[in-house]
């Protein structure tokens, strides 16, 4: 923003003829020119903000009226998406286990990239518990947990690793079959 400052008592000692003050008639002129010249500056530079702020229409008739003069896009028709044939899964079996209790199967090896196990549970008293981990011969820790159910069901889980494993089953009052499957390669 440019401020111009005018000092009164320059002007009046020039208005009344007298060469008093720090400006004399010629000094005033040039004074007069640039405060014109200012003035001049702020309204074009007014009038130039102003043309910019009202480029956009505020009226929803003209607002719509340049929507609709807008060239669109005609629709593509998308292709038709290609499905792959099924693979159908072959599944292997490898062992199964039917049984009461707890019980520690003997090691199976898995070679392939997955496997699964499927379960199936009854309970025979009044509540039946049935857990199923999965674990590395020789050690009590499980890699992983199949099966934790109470009552009645039935269910297969999905396990990612090879090698030799072996699976602890435990049940309380239910009766159960425990088979695990190979992917075939």
């Amino acid at each position: 923003m440019i401020v111009f400052a005018i000092d009164l008592a320059s002007v009046s000692t020039v208005v009344d003829g007298s060469d008093r003050g720090p400006y004399g008639p010629r000094h005033m002129k040039k004074l007069l020119l640039w405060i014109g010249a200012g003035l001049v500056g702020i309204v074009i530079i007014a009038n130039v903000f102003a043309k910019k702020s009202d480029s956009k229409p505020t009226d929803p008739k003209s607002a719509a009226a340049e929507i609709k003069s807008v060239p669109t896009a005609k629709p593509v028709e998308a292709a038709a998406p290609v499905e792959a044939a099924p693979v159908a899964e072959s599944w292997k079996v490898v062992k199964t286990w039917k049984g009461q209790g707890i019980k520690k199967t003997e090691p199976f090896t898995i070679s392939g990239k997955q496997w699964r196990v499927h379960w199936k549970t009854a309970k025979t008293g009044q509540y039946g518990i049935f857990i199923v981990t999965v674990q590395q011969p020789g050690s009590d820790y499980p890699l992983d947990t199949l099966a934790n159910v109470q009552g009645t069901g039935e269910d297969t889980s999905y396990v990612y690793r090879t090698g030799e494993l072996i699976l602890n089953i435990n049940s309380a009052n239910a009766s159960w079959e425990v088979t695990v499957e190979q992917l075939a390669s």
